[in-house]
């Protein structure tokens, strides 16, 4: 009697530890959510103030913490204010709010599920960013606002591997000026390229990990080019001033040179004017971007 007492009470101690263990997990993962909560409303509180809307030449502004920013589906794409971790995403959309008529909105899109990136709610430092593969994800957009044209575009992102021609932004064309290239084209190398001898490059350290960055290129038929990376310091050409002859199936995390690569890592927020910005928009831009998706400089 007293054996079958001891064991009964045994039981009742391990259904009693097993509760608890439960309450606290729920407890911690309700505090995760918490967090997150928290942070993506942060994201978007200082989306919402950024100063992007109060520049003029605004083009076309996709970034993944807003309401408004991400779409599913193929032949047809319906909006998802928070879609599922890893779940595949058909259309970035525009969120430029100088285009009132959503018809003519430059939103990026893939209409074939398996070459969709896939949203990831902890992508950037506790934020969603887009997931592409480097195999063949990719959004294609319209991106003939920059053929003869000055411009300033920026992005955040964080590659993932040590990948040769890593190109977050790019073409189909193959003759020289005829094809933005943005991205890594060595491990240690960003470009700013119109295609061939047409180029800047700043060096980088090796990857090692995942490192959210933010880039700004500019591009003026006065100037040339120039770029930086974490609104540090400048890397500029002034014999770089021939601007894009054409920008043919201009993509996000695709480009073909002499082959077709495919771009590996998160990107988080792009923007892009027609027209080179003043430093002082320019540091703006970036201040907001640092801040938002907590770059560490």
């Amino acid at each position: 009697m007293k054996n079958n007492f001891k064991k009964a009470f045994s039981l009742i101690e391990i259904s009693m530890v097993i509760l608890i263990v439960g309450i606290l997990i729920a407890g911690i993962s309700k505090g995760i959510d918490m967090v997150y909560d928290m942070r993506l409303a942060t994201a978007r509180s200082l989306t919402d103030k950024s100063p992007i809307n109060a520049i003029d030449n605004l083009e076309l502004w996709l970034e993944t913490t807003s309401k408004e920013s991400l779409a599913t589906g193929t032949t047809s794409f319906v909006n998802v204010e928070n879609p599922a971790n890893k779940q595949a995403i058909g259309r970035w959309n525009d969120l430029n709010p100088t285009t009132l008529n959503s018809t003519y909105k430059n939103h990026a899109s893939q209409a074939t599920s398996g070459w969709q990136p896939l949203y990831v709610q902890d992508g950037i430092n506790g934020l969603p960013a887009l997931l592409f593969d480097g195999v063949d994800d990719f959004f294609s957009y319209n991106g003939n606002f920059l053929v003869n044209a000055d411009y300033t575009i920026f992005v955040v992102e964080a590659r993932t591997g040590a990948v040769t021609n890593n190109f977050f932004l790019a073409g189909s064309e193959s003759t020289e000026s005829n094809n933005l290239i943005l991205g890594y084209s060595l491990n240690t190398t960003i470009t700013h390229s119109h295609l061939g001898a047409n180029k800047i490059e700043n060096t980088i350290s090796a990857y090692g990990s995942p490192i959210p960055r933010v880039h700004s290129f500019a591009f003026g038929k006065n100037f040339g080019k120039e770029s930086y990376t974490n609104g540090g310091q400048k890397i500029s050409s002034s014999s770089q001033t021939t601007p894009l002859a054409s920008y043919s199936n201009s993509s996000i995390g695709k480009a073909y040179t002499t082959n077709y690569f495919y771009f590996k890592g998160y990107i988080a927020e792009i923007i892009m004017y027609s027209r080179d910005l003043n430093d002082g928009d320019r540091k703006l831009i970036e201040t907001y971007l640092i801040e938002k998706w907590r770059i560490k400089l």
